[in-house]
């Protein structure tokens, strides 16, 4: 949560070390689901 500054919102994403963390489902208060994908994975998708 430090690393994004704020609430994050569906579709936001951040990457911290070796990954890529991306909110998939999301509400006012709460990440309900979030998809962690390894850095050389999420580089492909970017």
């Amino acid at each position: 949560m430090n690393h994004f500054g704020h609430l994050p919102e569906r579709d936001e994403s951040v990457r911290i070390g070796h990954y890529l963390f991306k909110v998939l489902n999301a509400d006012n208060r709460t990440i309900r689901l979030l998809e962690v994908i390894p850095q050389k994975h999420a580089q492909l998708e970017l």
